[in-house]
This record gives C-alpha cells, structure tokens and sequence, in this order.
C-alpha cells in the first residue's frame, strides 16, 4: 500500500469556531482542547503501538490510508500516519472535525456525492478522497479527541454495522493507549520526581555534611545514614553499633553527658543538642553536634528517638582561628598607627581604633562626631566631592586628592591620606563607611621641599639657558665680524703674503674661539634633549675622506700618515644626519691627530645591510690609555691627562659631545685602549641605504650668479653685521636695504617689496619673534615673504622662537651657507646656491 502525496499545505488558515448550532460551544471546545494537551502526546515522535493499530484497521478493511487523527484547535495533527507522508492538515478541510461531534462511527460511502465535502480540496484535489468511516477517540473525561479512520479513493457501496463495530472497538484501543500512555508517563515522572528528591537529600547531606539516625528504645538498635557513617569513619559494611557502642564512640567527659542526655529524653520525652567529640576507629578526633527528639505511642511512651549528626570540626577550628585573629587583629589596631574610623550616614563616627590617641583623643571621644567636623575647612570641599563620587560609584574627580588634613585635639593640624571603602546594601544604599587614614604629614614636608627644589632647579636651568644665549650673542657676534672679514680678506689676490699671514693665524685664532663656544653649546643642548637630527640621503664615503682629509695639514706637520680602509662594500649613500656625523668625526679624528706624535691615524669603516648599521673605527699609534682613564674618557671638560690639556689646549667637551651625539642618532662610541699600544675608537650607527641624485658639475655653475636680481632686507642692530651680510651678499647680486631696528624693518618692510628678509633674533626693544608675528598679521606686500633667522646660534634652545622662520642663517656666517639659506628659502634649493657661492 503506498503513500499517497496530498496536494495541500502542512498548515492552514486559522480555524475559528462557528456560530450555527452544529458546531460545539467554545465551552465544550476548551474543555476538549484541554482534555487533548492534558495527554501530553501532540507533536511527540511516532510509537510502535499507534502505528500496529493503524496498520490493522487498514488491513481489516482494505484502504490505502488509515490515521489516529487528534482534532487540534487549528489543525488536526497524527499520531499514526499510514498512507500519507503529512504530519497534519488543516481543521477547516479535515474529516475527523465533523466526526468528532457525532456519537457513533462517520461513514461517508462516496465524498463526490454528500454536500458536505463535495467541495473539499482533498475530496476534488489531487489526493481524491472518496471513502472515509471515523471513528471518535474519547477520553476519560468523555471529550472527543480524534478520531481512527479510514481513507479510500474509491466509493463504496456500504459499510454494515459489524464494520461500525469493528472500527469503534479499534478505536476504544487507541482511546486506551492514549489513557494508558498518560498513566505510565506520570507515573515515571513521578517516579523521577521521587529519585530526584532523594538524590537531593542525599547532595544536600553530602554538601551540609548532616546525617540522620535514629535510636529503637524497644530492641536498642540503631540506624545511620551514610553521612552519619561517614562522620564516624565506620564501616559501612557494618551494621550500626547499639547504645552502648555508640557511646564508646565518644570521648569519655562526652559519653557520660550523652548517656544522660539520652536517659533524660526516654524518661521524660525532652529533645537534646549536645556538642561533642568523638574518637574514630583510626583515633582521630571530630568535633560534631548531635540533636534528638523522641517518637512517642499513643500512650506518651517513647518508642525511638531520631535526630542529625553534623561534623562541625572545621567550624570549630575556624571559631578558634577567627578568635586568635581577632585578638591578632586587636594587638596590630593597638599597635598600629594608621587610623580606621567607620561612619554611618546621619549618625556620624560609630568606630574608631585605638590610634586616635596619637591624635590626642580617646575613641569614646570621638564616637558620634560627624567626620567632616574634624576636616580642616580649606579641605571640606574637596573631600565632600570625592565623597559624592565614591557614593555614585564614580572616579575620583579631576584634580581631587585624598590627602587633607584632620585637627589634632591639640589645635594643630596632621596631614593624612585617606582610603576609603563605602558599603552599600541590597538596594544599592549606602549604609557604612571604613576609611583608614594614614599620617602623611612628613611626605607633605618632603613634597614640599621637592617642590620648592624643583622650581629652584627650573629657575637655575632658566638662568643657564639665558646665560647660554646672552653668551652665545656676546661672544658670536663679534666673532661674526672677525670671521666674516679675515675670509673676505683672505679671498683678495693682491693681499701680500705676510699680510695674508696674519689674517690665516687671526681666522685660525677666531675659528678656535668658536670652537669653544661651539662646543659649550652643544653639550648644553644635548643635556636639555633640544638635538634635532635631520637624515637625508648622504654619499657617506664623500664625507668619509672629506672629513679625514680636512686634518692632512695637521698630519703632514706632524710627519703622520692618514689612512682610509673600507672593510667590503659601502652603499653609494646611506640614509644619516651627515652634519652630526661628521661632527663626530671631526672630534674623534681631531683627538686621535692632537695626541699622535708619530705613526698613524686609519679610518676604517664597514656597513652591515642585515643590521642595517655603519660602523667607523679611528686607530691611532698614539700614546694609549690605562683603563681608569678610558673610564672617564667621555665625561665632560675632562682630558686623560690634565698635563696635556697646556700641551694641546681644548674644553674636554669633544668626546662628550660625540658620545652624546651616537647616542641620540640610536647608535654609540666605544674605546680599546693600551698604555704605549695606540687606541682605537668604535662608532656604531643605525643607517639604511638611499639613494641619492647625480650631482651638479660645479664646472657648468661656476660664477653663476644664482640671487642676481634678488631683494634681501636685512634688519639687525649691529652695524658690522649689517656691512658683512651686503659684503657677502652683493657680489652674488643681491640688492641689499638695511633697517638697524625691528620697528625701522617693519616700516620699511610695510612699503618696499623684498624677495627674502634676513631678521636678527635678538635686538633692543622688539626681538626677532616679536617683528616676524607683526609682519605676518600686517597687511603689506612683504606679508608673507620668506624670514629668516639670523642668530649667534645659541637661541636653538628656544626651538619654539624659530618655528616661524622659513630658515636661519648662524653666526658667524659662511658666505656659502648665507647664499644656500637664501636661495632654499625662496627657490627651495640650496645645493646650487652652496656650489656657486664656493
């Protein structure tokens, strides 16, 4: 018999109850959906039982389709399907709704011919009912659930009463299987409800640790539970010992308490607790409490006594080390100078520790005393709003501290730092407050000193700074002059040759000067961490042999060779500070010269491209160093040897510098050194390759006047620098105006258009910063010109003084650096400038 597919949805509309006289109150219809869920059996898995009752009333009566048809409020769901591959259909198309309010069997011998279904989808559809008899499933409670019925898709001509029969009696069994399917499922819920209690009880004397027992006074046996065995450390493949035994069980002042106890209890029916020790079977001793209450007969006589038995060792020994902590706890608050005090809303100090009286109070003094009372007033309002943060569960407010300062009983004033913790209750209410407070008044006065050393400290570092600058102006500005004409000088063709002389020993005499000065300055800006590195892609063998050879007039006087080695291959340019690295160069290839009186000083140098570092060493045949003197080899204005500081001359900055200098590049400067054996200094850099631009034949550029034609105001009040910058200037073709004043430069800057302005830092009633912010806020055709600074270098301690400019131009100036500041500032390109300036 195969399935049939039936051409309708699993759900369909909503069935609603009608209003005409066949259909069942909604009454009756609620009590009938509930009789229906009452079974517990919709929507549940097919079982073995429904499916053999189908399968015989199809073959009893020969149909293709045989249903148990349980009459949902919207559809009707089956439980056996024989025939079909659906779980449910609709109420509104099905059968078994009007089956189920008829008392007997519904017979339809042919749908096509009865005006109830002649319309119906499952009779005109696809599935093409014909034949269908149902039989009503009736509950206990004689509600009509459903229906056993039958389904042909061929009419018949008659379906006798024996048929009828057969058909209700197979539905009375399906009736019975529901009811019976009910009882057993209740009755093993039950059961499992049951297994779950004791399960619980027995969890619940495992977790608590409680057993009961009971006591016949009759036959004087007893009963344990297993927690009561477990307790004692009995077997328990043994039965319970009797009174007596149980009373061995305890320690001999225990057993005399309990027998009496338990004599009192018989003889006047009174329960007991009694709190005792027992001794087990290994010899270990528990503490337990024991309680009984007596089972009397009708006569008042009592027949048995029952009761708990707990373990309450641990408990025991948690009361005695509770107790040793709380005398602990009342030694260290006795001894302790820190101060707990507890508050309660509205009732102000409930508590206080006996620390207070370092304060000069007794505790009682102070129980109900409102805590604020206590507070110096300049500090009320500070911890009022730490207070109302704590309580809202918030930080601690910006800028509060929990440091304040409490009235000694004295009058005085003790600074303390607070920690306090809040405690809340269910509903999230404050109910209490512990703050322990700590005495901090000797950290305030150390603070205090701190604070008072600091400014004086950053004052004193003030007065340097300035002092540096003020120096730097006072000595570089004459120097500008000395430096700035002895060049000139030394540049004319018909300067006689003894004339010639004088001027080289003065510029040697001037550069040595600022040297010095250089090198002050520059260990002063290392310390205040105002070095800036500027990397750009550096040809670095150039400057390698460029900086050795600047000391073959040094080396050739002193008979010494000057070697460059390379150790491999070296990148055509790598990616450093070329100006701080030649710095360091140039300090320690100077020493390594000054020092050496015969022999030779070798550059070597190797680039390791997995490290992505340079590494330079200087090798001298020099006199050599003993190891407590390589060790303050690099301290500031310090020489090896003080003797040679008349010898050679120098600040003992150099190596400082060059120390601080690697350091702040990412890299650093070691030395190896032996007395009579020479020294050999190691330079370490972080460098990545680059890549550099092919350079300018100077040749193409030479006297090609790169500022001809360029307007260039210069606005210092030093009359010499004024003369030297248009001695420099003019020869390359620049026009020069002049203003000997910040207020006669903006006036003359307000009306003449400039191509660039060369603007000192440092002048009388108006500095440099001060003319360039009234420059740019003026309205005139030099507003935004290119400014730049011109400095005696020392004002690179005020970085922020040069932010605005779009270049500095240092004293003393270089003629070829003047003309490249220039030139980049209007034009954005030095290198030319610098080329066609040498």
């Amino acid at each position: 018999m195969g399935n049939v597919n039936p051409p309708f949805p699993l759900v369909a509309k909503t069935h609603g109850p009608k209003e005409d006289g066949g259909r069942v109150s909604a009454m009756f219809e609620a009590e009938r959906l509930a009789a229906l869920h009452g079974l517990d059996v919709l929507d549940t898995p097919p079982e073995a039982i429904f499916d053999s009752l189908t399968r015989l009333a199809a073959l009893t009566f020969q149909t293709p389709i045989a249903l148990v048809s349980l009459v949902d409020a919207d559809r009707q769901w089956f439980k056996s399907c024989l025939g079909l591959d659906v779980r449910e259909t609709s109420r509104d198309v099905a059968f078994c709704d009007h089956a189920i309010r008829e008392a007997g069997v519904m017979v339809v011998l042919d749908a096509t011919q009865d005006a109830r279904f002649a319309d119906n989808p499952l009779v005109t559809g696809d599935l093409g009912i014909r034949f269908y008899a149902g039989a009503p499933l009736v509950a206990r409670s004689g509600h009509r659930l459903g229906t056993l019925c039958i389904i042909d898709v061929e009419p018949r001509a008659s379906f006798d009463e024996v048929a009828r029969a057969q058909l209700a009696a197979m539905a009375t069994a399906v009736s019975d299987a529901l009811a019976m399917r009910r009882d057993i499922s209740s009755f093993v819920a039950l059961e499992r409800e049951r297994a779950r209690d004791r399960a619980l009880l027995a969890q619940a004397e495992e977790m608590a640790g409680v057993g009961h027992w009971s006591w016949d006074a009759t036959n004087d046996t007893t009963s344990w539970s297993p927690a009561v065995y477990r307790i004692h450390g009995y077997d328990t493949a043994l039965p319970p010992p009797d009174l007596a035994g149980v009373l061995a069980m305890y320690h001999p002042d225990d057993a005399t308490a309990l027998a009496g106890l338990v004599q009192r209890a018989v003889s006047h029916a009174e329960p007991y607790a009694l709190n005792a020790r027992i001794i087990r079977p290994d010899g270990e001793v528990r503490h337990v409490a024991a309680r009984g209450s007596c089972d009397c007969d009708e006569t008042g006589a009592v027949r048995s006594l029952v009761g708990t038995f707990v373990d309450v060792t641990d408990l025991k020994l948690a009361d005695e080390k509770l107790r040793a902590n709380e005398a602990r706890l009342n030694f260290l608050m006795e001894q302790s100078a820190d101060l707990v005090v507890r508050t309660e809303p509205g009732r102000g100090i409930t508590w206080v520790s006996p620390s207070c009286r370092l304060y000069g109070y007794e505790p009682e003094d102070l129980v109900g005393t409102l805590a604020l009372e206590l507070v110096h007033p300049d500090d009320v309002a500070n911890l009022q709003a730490l207070r109302a943060a704590r309580f809202a569960g918030l930080p601690d407010p910006p800028g509060s501290s929990r440091q304040h300062r409490i009235r000694h009983k004295n009058g005085g004033w003790i600074w303390v730092q607070g920690n306090p913790t809040i405690i809340k209750d269910a509903e999230g209410q404050v109910v209490e407050i512990v703050n322990v407070l700590r005495d901090v008044t000797a950290e305030q006065e150390t603070a205090i000193a701190l604070a008072a050393a600091r400014d004086a400290a950053q004052a004193a570092a003030q007065v340097k700074t300035d002092f540096m600058a003020n120096m730097s102006h006072e000595i570089r500005t004459p120097l500008t002059a000395i430096l700035g004409y002895t060049t000139l000088l030394s540049e004319r063709p018909e300067l006689e040759l003894e004339a010639r002389t004088y001027v080289s020993r003065l510029n040697n005499a001037g550069q040595a000067l600022l040297a010095i000065v250089n090198d002050i300055l520059d260990f002063s800006k290392l310390e205040a961490g105002q070095v800036v590195l500027s990397p750009k892609p550096t040809p670095i063998s150039n400057l390698f042999r460029d900086t050795l050879l600047l000391f073959a007039p040094q080396a050739d006087a002193k008979g010494l060779e000057l070697d460059f080695a390379v150790a491999g291959e070296l990148p055509g340019a790598l990616l450093v500070d070329p100006d701080k690295l030649r710095q360091i160069l140039l300090n320690v290839i100077g020493n390594a010269v000054k020092f050496t009186d015969q022999g030779h000083v070798r550059l070597k140098t190797g680039y390791d491209p997995d490290g992505g570092k340079i590494d330079i060493w200087v090798e001298d045949t020099g006199p050599g160093m003993t190891p407590e003197q390589t060790r303050k080899l690099f301290q500031r204005f310090s020489q090896v040897d003080g003797s040679s500081t008349r010898r050679h001359g120098g600040t003992g900055l150099g190596l400082a510098i060059s120390h601080g200098l690697a350091e702040v590049m990412g890299g650093g400067i070691s030395v190896s050194s032996e007395p009579e054996r020479g020294s050999t200094f190691h330079i370490h850099i972080p460098a990545v390759a680059a890549e550099v631009s092919d350079e300018l034949d100077v040749a193409d550029i030479a006297g090609h006047a790169v500022l001809d034609g360029i307007r260039v105001l210069v606005i210092d009040d030093n009359p010499v620098n004024r003369e030297l910058a248009r001695a420099i200037l003019a020869p390359f073709g620049v026009e020069i105006s002049e203003a000997t004043s910040a207020g006669e430069g903006l006036a003359l800057a307000a009306e003449l258009p400039v191509d660039a302005i060369l603007l000192d830092i440092r002048m009388p009633e108006m500095d440099g910063p001060e003319a360039l912010d009234c420059l740019r806020a003026s309205d005139g055709p030099n507003q935004f010109v290119p400014v730049l600074a011109f400095t005696a270098g020392s004002e690179a301690f005020l970085k922020q003084d040069l932010e605005s400019f779009d270049g500095v131009v240092a004293k003393p100036m270089i003629p070829a650096d003047v003309i490249a500041a220039i030139h980049a500032a209007i034009f954005g390109d030095s290198e030319e400038a610098r080329r066609a300036a040498v």
